[in-house]
């Protein structure tokens, strides 16, 4: 389309020099002149609040002055900037008005190329469609391919066909080689790992590394493991050789205190059987029997004859019990007397 408008502008004028007449010289010399004055000037007042006062009064006089020459320097500003003033707000109208044609443009160019993107999208589409259908791969991952790999750069304008074919062509290869090398047997207690990794941006080297630190933290896991079972037996099996060794040493003592008991029971009833000799002997003359020369020498049984009782020592691995028997029929404990000679263990008798 031809434009009526003609867009060529040409900006055209003329600036004169200002000039501006004012006694500027005569300012700067009655300026020069008062400050010298006061240089050189001694107040001459007979108070020293008196001469204060004569100061501060110049003072404002000064300042007076030279607010009056501010005044006048912004009134001719102000008349000299007038034309300058006029010529800006102009400029930036028209500016502003060539702006809004530009965004006119700018949402027409949009328009544009948002429709030429999307028919660039609708071919893209179209050629993974038949692409990923002649690749045989499982439809599932269809559209978490396709995010994958998609380029925002393919809609561009100048983007060509082959860039986008490409782009996709390898994808798809990218995908089955991947797949088919994480299917292998050494990844298997990995493969859905590996497998998240992978479907980030298709980088089977990312999947592999994330392959082998799952590896290193199993062997660790392990390692670990290994350890502390092996903590754990070594405690047990210690606990274990202390118990026994806590048991014989419960068992020593219990044997200890059980023969300390016996020999202690063997010296008591040793002195009851004496003392008992000793109140038979004050009544009648003992009759030793020895009815125990046969029997065997860890076990022996000697039997007195005292009064009316029989009186028995009977020793047995060198521990020496009492056994006493009482009976008024002197007969029958010589009977048993005879009947010990005739035993050869004599722990039954008693």
């Amino acid at each position: 389309m031809e434009n009526i408008v003609n867009t060529d502008i040409a900006l055209s004028g003329t600036v004169y020099p200002g000039n501006i007449v004012f006694n500027i010289d005569e300012i700067k010399e009655q300026a020069l002149a008062i400050k010298q004055m006061y240089e050189t000037m001694v107040y001459s007042a007979s108070s020293a609040k008196q001469r204060n006062t004569d100061m501060k009064s110049d003072r404002a006089k000064l300042n007076k002055a030279a607010k009056e020459v501010k005044e006048k320097l912004s009134e001719v500003k102000s008349a000299y900037m007038t034309p300058f003033s006029k010529f800006e707000a102009g400029i930036k109208e028209a500016v502003n008005t060539i702006g809004e044609a530009t965004n006119i443009l700018d949402k027409k160019i949009k328009e544009f190329e948002e429709a030429e993107r999307a028919e660039k999208k609708a071919q893209i589409t179209d050629y993974y469609d038949k692409s990923f259908i002649a690749s045989g791969i499982d439809p599932n991952v269809k559209n978490v391919i396709f995010t994958i790999i998609y380029d925002p750069r393919w809609e561009n304008v100048n983007a060509t066909q082959k860039a986008y074919k490409e782009g996709i062509d390898d994808g798809l290869t990218r995908y089955e080689s991947g797949v088919k090398a994480l299917s292998s047997d050494i990844y298997k207690n990995y493969r859905d790992e590996a497998m998240e990794v992978f479907l980030q941006n298709l980088d089977l080297a990312a999947a592999l590394e994330k392959v082998e630190a799952l590896k290193k933290r199993d062997e660790e896991i392990l390692r670990r493991e290994k350890e502390r079972l092996e903590a754990e037996a070594k405690r047990k099996a210690e606990a274990e050789i202390a118990e026994a060794k806590r048991r014989a040493e419960e068992a020593e003592r219990k044997a200890k205190e059980a023969q300390e008991a016996a020999e202690l029971k063997a010296k008591r009833e040793f002195s009851r059987a004496e003392k008992a000799m000793e109140i038979k002997a004050s009544n009648a003359t003992p009759d030793l029997v020895d009815p125990i020369a046969n029997i065997s020498s860890k076990t022996k049984l000697a039997i007195h004859v005292i009064g009316g009782a029989i009186v028995g020592v009977y020793i047995d691995n060198n521990i020496q019990f009492d056994l006493t028997i009482f009976d008024e029929d002197v007969s029958e404990q010589r009977e048993l007397a005879e009947f010990a000679k005739t035993t050869t263990n004599m722990k039954k008798i008693y």
